[in-house]
């Protein structure tokens, strides 16, 4: 899927870029630079600000690495993106450079095989730890920049409002440093899910920009002397939010006090790192005496200026561990090294906890998603009206894009999208994470094969992500051949019973077994995490053979929430996708295998699959039956209410783009629609 956001628009073309930091380069002695994709804090989709690999090349897919010497500028990126790549990247200043295609080496390996690179630089704060040992291993030493990054307005913070969410007192605290002495968490989406807050600094995630430093507090040498027990007892830990401080106020700042949450400004956190792991009672105590109510605007405490710095002050605790995300930046690892920490380099275990859904998380799902299916219900009824009548101008794909958005804004709890939308006609549906523009995009004309691939945020507490692919006039035998390929991989995937202790790549080939029969593939993984109102994509799980043995990784638990999504694409004709999210369940076979416990998925999407896609010969009974079941249940969920909506006063108009007026359909129109559309097919 897309990412959001465009990095900010300069003024220079992309040569003068690249001289002026060839120019820096040479300044600072380098004979390479790397731009990686991400921001401080791991984000998949980080703040336009962050977005420098994308400012300096073009290049605006998701992943991506760009390496520039004083000749060569090239960029790497993965199968999702090699035809974006293609017609986004300056072919006369860059050179893409295919990842895992053969005759292409790692980022790494052409570095090391260039000899007139002996020195490489790179942006400390946005480099992950991952990538720095990537480049220590391959022999280099990377020069990182230490200037701190600077941090925006801030906007206001929300309370999670059902309930749900992470452990916020200093008691459960403790469990997620248990095998560790401190643990520094950067990754947004596990703050925002530990203490139970949204905001709205990124593109399409309701993340704020902040770290969370937790400290375990049992093994400090003294306790502190001003009666807070989330400090005296030693079975609790201490825990610090690092963010703009302007904006902990109201409720927020309530919250955060009663659970004992202390805030500090955002770039102080290498500070206060240091200040623990040099001397971890005298922090603790610092901590202690500079507390105020969370919100007031008391920025005079200064961890930097304590004791702690003076080597004669530092006590035994100085080679204390230190567990922090594979995810975290170089920053905070060089700023561990220098107080000879010890580095638990894992998953941290909120990362892992935040995975697994809670009932209440897992109720504000399902409520998401029958709110979702009622806005996909009116846009495919609104899709199949408009593509059966004459229009003065065709809709674009862009202007699409921004109809099946308004639609899901009717919902008073949406709260914006997940993702920015795919809405691709025909040959730019196999562009895997394409992008309209409203400069560039093409029409979604009578007859046309159209991917649609979108989602939003709920404050019911939950995240959408779904794919249809349809055929607006009369599909082609082939079309509907390779789409129920995909569609026999998608069911096969979605009913599989699996035993507890399974890992999502072991079943990645469930969704490919049909194409693989008849020599086809996808060049994407087949499923991610999801969160719960948060990032769209979620670690540690997936289904996708490039999670094999990766770092991290963990099996399926019930709870989990993914996606599946098997798709086919054919450059320059058709780009096929079907993506459902689903929830991790118990599962009561017949047999019972020496007690083995098993479990299966539960679909969360209710969004109808369009049946004149398929090759009804190609799918065996139990495949009918099963697509049979899941029309009967997206009814069920979605249809009562639609027929709500017949006794209120319904939207009848939204206005999209520049000003175009899109008319909605009744709730009558959209459940005759979907009556039709969850029709069962017949049996063989």
């Amino acid at each position: 899927m897309a990412r959001d956001g465009k990095g900010g628009d300069s003024g220079l073309s992309a040569g003068e870029k690249l001289s002026q930091l060839r120019k820096l380069m040479k300044d600072r002695q380098l004979d390479a630079f790397i731009v990686y994709s991400g921001d401080a804090h791991g984000s998949e989709i980080p703040a336009p600000c962050d977005e420098r690999r994308q400012f300096l090349t073009g290049f605006d897919g998701s992943n991506g690495v760009a390496v520039v010497t004083a000749d060569e500028a090239l960029l790497w990126t993965d199968g999702r993106y090699f035809v974006q790549a293609e017609q986004q990247l300056d072919a006369s200043l860059w050179t893409l450079m295919k990842q895992n295609t053969p005759g292409t080496p790692k980022v790494q390996g052409w570095l090391f095989n260039n000899a007139k690179v002996k020195r490489v630089g790179v942006d400390g704060h946005s480099t992950l730890i991952s990538e720095y040992r990537q480049l220590l291993h391959a022999g280099f030493v990377p020069s990182p920049s230490s200037s701190a990054p600077s941090l925006g307005a801030a906007g206001d913070l929300s309370l999670k409002s059902n309930g749900s969410g992470g452990p916020v007192d200093a008691g459960n605290a403790k469990e997620l440093v248990i095998l560790s002495e401190n643990l520094v968490d950067q990754a947004l989406d596990d703050v925002a899910w530990f203490l139970n807050l949204r905001g709205a600094d990124a593109p399409c995630s309701p993340v704020f920009l902040s770290y969370c430093l937790i400290v375990n507090t049992a093994s400090a040498l003294h306790p502190a002397e001003n009666g807070d027990s989330s400090v005296q007892d030693g079975s609790s830990a201490l825990i610090v939010l690092y963010t703009n401080e302007e904006r902990i106020k109201g409720a927020v700042a309530e919250a955060l006090a009663r659970y004992r949450v202390h805030v500090r400004p955002y770039g102080s956190v290498c500070d206060d790192l240091r200040h623990v792991l040099r001397n971890k009672p005298s922090f603790i105590d610092f901590i202690s005496q500079a507390e105020r109510p969370a919100g007031s605007n008391n920025q005079n405490a200064d961890a930097s200026n304590q004791k702690s710095d003076d080597g004669s002050e530092r006590s035994k605790t100085c080679a204390q561990m230190l567990w922090v995300d594979p995810t975290a930046n170089v920053s905070i690892f060089a700023t561990a090294n220098e107080c000879d920490a010890r580095v638990t380099l894992a998953v941290t275990p909120a990362a892992k906890q935040k995975a697994v859904k809670n009932s209440a998380e897992l109720e504000g799902m399902k409520e998401a998603h029958v709110q979702d299916g009622v806005a996909l219900a009116k846009f495919f009824s609104w899709l199949e009206r408009t593509s059966g009548e004459p229009q003065p101008e065709p809709f674009s794909e862009w202007l699409v894009a921004q109809v099946v958005d308004g639609f899901r804004a009717l919902s008073p709890s949406f709260r914006g999208i997940s993702f920015s939308t795919i809405a691709s006609a025909d040959a730019n549906a196999a562009i895997v994470h394409y992008r309209p523009s409203r400069e560039d995009s093409a029409p979604v004309t009578s007859s046309c094969l159209f991917l649609l691939d979108s989602g939003g945020h709920y404050a019911v507490g939950g995240t959408t992500d779904v794919t249809r692919t349809v055929h607006t006039g009369t599909p082609t035998e082939l079309q509907r051949r390779y789409f129920t390929l995909v569609l026999k991989g998608f069911i096969g995937l979605s009913r599989q019973v699996f035993p507890q202790g399974t890992r999502g790549p072991q079943l990645d080939v469930l969704a490919r077994q049909y194409l693989w029969a008849s020599g086809l593939d996808y060049r994407h993984g087949t499923g991610h995490g999801v969160g719960s109102y948060l990032n769209v994509h979620e670690g540690p799980i997936g289904i996708s053979p490039r999670l094999i043995c990766q770092a991290g990784e963990t099996d399926l638990a019930e709870g989990n929430v993914l996606s599946v999504e098997p798709g086919f694409y054919e450059q320059g004709s058709l780009g096929i996708r079907i993506e459902n999210l689903v929830y991790v369940t118990k599962a009561t076979p017949a047999e019972n295998f020496e007690d083995m416990k098993f479990l299966r998925f539960d679909q969360l999407t209710v969004v109808p699959i369009q049946k004149k896609l398929i090759l009804p010969s190609l799918l065996t009974n139990e495949e009918i039956q099963w697509l049979n079941d899941y029309h009967q249940r997206v009814w069920t969920l979605v249809a009562p209410r639609l027929r709500e909506e017949t006794k209120n006063k319904a939207v009848t108009s939204i206005t999209v783009g520049e000003g175009r007026r899109i008319s909605v359909p009744t709730p009558g129109e959209t459940l005759s629609w979907l009556e039709k559309a969850t029709a069962p097919l017949p049996l063989h």
